[in-house]
Protein backbone atom coordinates (compact mmCIF):
# COMPACT_ATOMS: atom_id res chain seq x y z
CA UNK A 1 0.00 0.00 0.00
CA UNK A 2 2.71 2.13 0.84
CA UNK A 3 3.69 1.75 -2.95
CA UNK A 4 0.75 2.95 -4.20
CA UNK A 5 0.33 6.18 -2.04
CA UNK A 6 3.90 7.04 -2.92
CA UNK A 7 2.64 6.99 -7.15
CA UNK A 8 -0.50 8.59 -6.12
CA UNK A 9 1.44 11.33 -4.41
CA UNK A 10 3.66 11.91 -7.75
CA UNK A 11 0.80 12.09 -9.70
CA UNK A 12 -1.10 14.86 -7.16
CA UNK A 13 2.10 16.69 -7.24
CA UNK A 14 2.86 16.31 -11.57
CA UNK A 15 -0.67 16.44 -12.99
CA UNK A 16 -2.77 18.62 -9.89
CA UNK A 17 -1.03 21.49 -8.97
CA UNK A 18 -2.95 23.01 -5.91
CA UNK A 19 -5.80 24.77 -7.45
CA UNK A 20 -4.84 23.66 -11.05
CA UNK A 21 -8.18 22.08 -11.88
CA UNK A 22 -10.79 24.70 -10.71
CA UNK A 23 -14.47 24.16 -11.02
CA UNK A 24 -15.97 27.02 -13.62
CA UNK A 25 -12.82 26.56 -15.50
CA UNK A 26 -15.03 26.70 -18.85
CA UNK A 27 -17.50 29.28 -17.75
CA UNK A 28 -17.48 32.91 -19.54
CA UNK A 29 -17.41 35.71 -17.27
CA UNK A 30 -20.62 36.98 -16.02
CA UNK A 31 -19.70 39.15 -13.23
CA UNK A 32 -21.15 42.67 -12.98
CA UNK A 33 -17.57 45.25 -12.65
CA UNK A 34 -18.12 47.44 -9.56
CA UNK A 35 -15.76 49.82 -8.02
CA UNK A 36 -12.02 49.79 -9.66
CA UNK A 37 -8.74 49.32 -7.09
CA UNK A 38 -5.92 50.92 -8.96
CA UNK A 39 -2.45 48.40 -7.90
CA UNK A 40 0.93 48.24 -8.23
CA UNK A 41 2.73 48.00 -11.38
CA UNK A 42 -0.26 48.53 -13.78
CA UNK A 43 -2.72 45.91 -12.12
CA UNK A 44 -6.14 47.10 -11.33
CA UNK A 45 -8.72 45.07 -8.46
CA UNK A 46 -12.47 44.87 -10.76
CA UNK A 47 -14.82 44.30 -7.51
CA UNK A 48 -17.90 42.95 -8.74
CA UNK A 49 -21.20 44.87 -7.40
CA UNK A 50 -21.97 41.64 -5.06
CA UNK A 51 -19.23 42.71 -2.88
CA UNK A 52 -19.70 45.27 -0.16
CA UNK A 53 -16.33 46.79 0.80
CA UNK A 54 -18.03 47.95 4.65
CA UNK A 55 -18.06 44.53 4.76
CA UNK A 56 -15.45 43.26 6.90
CA UNK A 57 -14.31 40.14 5.35
CA UNK A 58 -13.91 41.92 1.66
CA UNK A 59 -11.78 44.90 3.32
CA UNK A 60 -9.86 41.77 4.51
CA UNK A 61 -9.32 40.54 0.97
CA UNK A 62 -8.62 43.87 -0.44
CA UNK A 63 -5.55 44.60 2.06
CA UNK A 64 -4.88 41.23 1.71
CA UNK A 65 -4.35 41.70 -1.78
CA UNK A 66 -2.71 45.25 -1.53
CA UNK A 67 -0.21 43.75 0.87
CA UNK A 68 0.93 40.68 -1.04
CA UNK A 69 1.14 41.75 -4.53
CA UNK A 70 4.41 43.50 -4.43
CA UNK A 71 5.93 40.39 -3.54
CA UNK A 72 4.19 38.45 -5.57
CA UNK A 73 5.20 40.83 -8.91
CA UNK A 74 8.61 40.56 -7.46
CA UNK A 75 9.12 36.97 -8.17
CA UNK A 76 6.75 36.61 -11.58
CA UNK A 77 6.92 39.16 -14.42
CA UNK A 78 2.86 39.51 -14.16
CA UNK A 79 2.32 43.63 -14.74
CA UNK A 80 -0.61 44.91 -16.38
CA UNK A 81 -3.26 42.12 -14.88
CA UNK A 82 -6.38 42.74 -13.86
CA UNK A 83 -8.31 40.94 -11.52
CA UNK A 84 -11.86 40.47 -11.87
CA UNK A 85 -13.12 39.67 -8.36
CA UNK A 86 -16.75 38.47 -7.49
CA UNK A 87 -18.67 36.60 -5.10
CA UNK A 88 -20.24 33.31 -6.70
CA UNK A 89 -21.55 30.26 -5.19
CA UNK A 90 -21.63 28.02 -8.17
CA UNK A 91 -17.47 28.73 -9.25
CA UNK A 92 -15.94 27.41 -6.49
CA UNK A 93 -13.79 24.45 -5.15
CA UNK A 94 -15.93 23.13 -3.03
CA UNK A 95 -12.66 22.12 -0.59
CA UNK A 96 -11.50 26.08 -0.34
CA UNK A 97 -14.70 27.80 -0.85
CA UNK A 98 -12.86 29.56 -3.97
CA UNK A 99 -12.53 29.48 -7.42
CA UNK A 100 -10.19 30.90 -10.40
CA UNK A 101 -9.33 31.33 -13.66
CA UNK A 102 -6.78 32.86 -16.17
CA UNK A 103 -8.48 33.96 -19.24
CA UNK A 104 -5.49 35.94 -21.16
CA UNK A 105 -1.87 36.96 -20.10
CA UNK A 106 -3.84 40.63 -18.82
CA UNK A 107 -6.76 39.10 -16.80
CA UNK A 108 -7.86 37.26 -14.40
CA UNK A 109 -11.12 35.91 -12.90
CA UNK A 110 -11.79 34.79 -9.01
CA UNK A 111 -14.61 33.66 -7.47
CA UNK A 112 -15.38 33.24 -3.26
CA UNK A 113 -17.70 32.48 -1.33
CA UNK A 114 -18.31 34.12 2.37
CA UNK A 115 -20.85 31.87 3.65
CA UNK A 116 -18.67 28.89 2.50
CA UNK A 117 -17.83 26.73 5.36
CA UNK A 118 -14.25 26.45 4.35
CA UNK A 119 -13.98 29.51 3.30
CA UNK A 120 -10.31 31.79 4.20
CA UNK A 121 -9.38 35.05 3.22
CA UNK A 122 -5.79 33.18 3.04
CA UNK A 123 -7.26 31.05 0.27
CA UNK A 124 -8.40 33.87 -1.81
CA UNK A 125 -4.44 35.20 -1.75
CA UNK A 126 -3.17 31.46 -2.18
CA UNK A 127 -5.33 31.23 -5.27
CA UNK A 128 -4.68 34.69 -6.85
CA UNK A 129 -0.81 33.89 -6.46
CA UNK A 130 -1.75 30.90 -8.72
CA UNK A 131 -3.56 32.36 -10.88
CA UNK A 132 -0.74 35.17 -11.21
CA UNK A 133 1.87 32.26 -11.51
CA UNK A 134 -0.35 30.92 -14.96
CA UNK A 135 -0.29 34.49 -16.12
CA UNK A 136 3.32 34.15 -15.64
CA UNK A 137 3.31 30.78 -17.17
CA UNK A 138 1.57 32.43 -20.43
CA UNK A 139 3.80 35.39 -20.69
CA UNK A 140 6.60 32.71 -21.02
CA UNK A 141 6.45 31.73 -24.57
CA UNK A 142 3.77 28.88 -24.52
CA UNK A 143 2.08 30.04 -27.33
CA UNK A 144 -1.49 30.50 -25.47
CA UNK A 145 -3.16 28.11 -27.80
CA UNK A 146 -5.43 27.07 -25.12
CA UNK A 147 -6.26 30.82 -24.27
CA UNK A 148 -6.45 31.69 -27.99
CA UNK A 149 -9.05 28.63 -28.31
CA UNK A 150 -11.34 29.75 -25.50
CA UNK A 151 -9.86 27.50 -22.65
CA UNK A 152 -8.28 28.80 -19.70
CA UNK A 153 -4.75 28.49 -19.02
CA UNK A 154 -4.36 24.73 -16.88
CA UNK A 155 -0.32 25.45 -16.36
CA UNK A 156 1.09 22.49 -19.10
CA UNK A 157 3.95 25.33 -19.78
CA UNK A 158 3.59 24.57 -23.45
CA UNK A 159 4.64 21.43 -25.87
CA UNK A 160 7.96 19.80 -24.07
CA UNK A 161 10.56 19.96 -26.39
CA UNK A 162 12.40 17.09 -28.43
CA UNK A 163 8.79 15.30 -27.15
CA UNK A 164 7.26 13.71 -29.99
CA UNK A 165 4.38 12.56 -27.85
CA UNK A 166 4.52 13.86 -24.57
CA UNK A 167 2.04 11.30 -23.19
CA UNK A 168 3.80 8.50 -23.85
CA UNK A 169 7.16 10.39 -22.21
CA UNK A 170 4.58 10.80 -19.01
CA UNK A 171 3.65 7.09 -19.03
CA UNK A 172 7.17 6.32 -19.36
CA UNK A 173 8.76 8.45 -16.42
CA UNK A 174 5.85 6.97 -14.26
CA UNK A 175 6.85 3.37 -15.35
CA UNK A 176 10.28 4.10 -13.61
CA UNK A 177 8.82 5.16 -10.55
CA UNK A 178 6.79 2.21 -10.09
CA UNK A 179 8.79 0.39 -7.02
CA UNK A 180 7.46 -3.69 -7.75
CA UNK A 181 8.62 -6.70 -9.12
CA UNK A 182 5.78 -8.84 -8.88
CA UNK A 183 3.03 -8.69 -11.70
CA UNK A 184 0.26 -8.50 -9.08
CA UNK A 185 1.68 -5.88 -7.09
CA UNK A 186 2.58 -3.58 -10.57
CA UNK A 187 -1.03 -4.39 -11.82
CA UNK A 188 -2.74 -2.88 -8.53
CA UNK A 189 -0.21 0.23 -8.62
CA UNK A 190 -1.48 0.85 -12.71
CA UNK A 191 -5.16 0.82 -11.59
CA UNK A 192 -4.54 3.55 -8.99
CA UNK A 193 -4.55 5.76 -12.27
CA UNK A 194 -7.42 7.36 -12.81
CA UNK A 195 -8.35 7.45 -16.89
CA UNK A 196 -4.50 7.42 -17.41
CA UNK A 197 -5.38 8.34 -21.67
CA UNK A 198 -7.15 11.55 -20.24
CA UNK A 199 -4.27 12.07 -17.85
CA UNK A 200 -1.30 11.82 -19.53
CA UNK A 201 -3.00 13.22 -23.20
CA UNK A 202 -4.61 16.11 -21.28
CA UNK A 203 -3.21 18.28 -23.98
CA UNK A 204 -1.52 16.27 -26.98
CA UNK A 205 -4.11 13.67 -28.01
CA UNK A 206 -4.96 14.96 -31.38
CA UNK A 207 -1.41 15.42 -32.15
CA UNK A 208 -0.09 11.93 -30.26
CA UNK A 209 1.14 8.53 -31.65
CA UNK A 210 -2.34 7.52 -30.85
CA UNK A 211 -3.91 9.37 -33.87
CA UNK A 212 -6.99 10.41 -31.71
CA UNK A 213 -8.09 6.98 -30.82
CA UNK A 214 -8.47 6.00 -27.33
CA UNK A 215 -8.14 2.38 -27.37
Amino acid sequence: MKKIHVVQTLLLILFCTEFNIILGQDIKQDTMPGKIIELPQGCKLVLDSTIDLADSVSIKIVEGIRNILPRVLKLIPADSVIINLAINREHILPVWGVGGRTTSVHSIEFYFDPNHPNFKVENVLRGLVHEFHHVGRLRSGCGVRCVEGNSPCRGCYGPPPGATDPGAKMMAAIGTMIDANKPEEIDEIIETIVDPAGLFYRFSLPCSILGRKVL
